[in-house]
C-alpha cells in the first residue's frame, strides 16, 4: 500500500501526533510503555544467549506473518 492509499484508508484515524494534543496523559502513557519495553528486552537480552534468542524469535514471527 503506497503512501497516499494508505492516507484515505486512514484519513478517518487520529495520528499519534494529535493524540497527544487531545490527551495530556498520552505522552506519560507512551514513555512509560517505552520504558516497560526497553526493560523487557534488556532482562531477555542479558540471559544467557539472550540477544539471539530475541533474533531467532523474532526470525520465527516474520516468517509467520509472511515477511521473509
Amino acid at each position: 500500500m503506497d503512501g497516499a492509499c494508505a492516507a484515505r484508508r486512514f484519513s478517518d484515524e487520529v495520528s499519534p501526533r494529535d493524540a497527544f494534543m487531545v490527551d495530556p496523559g498520552a505522552q506519560r502513557h507512551a514513555i512509560e510503555v517505552l520504558f516497560q519495553l526497553i526493560n523487557e528486552f534488556d532482562e531477555v537480552r542479558a540471559k544467557r544467549d539472550g540477544l539471539r534468542n530475541i533474533f531467532v524469535s523474532y526470525d520465527c514471527w516474520a516468517k509467520q506473518q509472511g515477511l521473509e
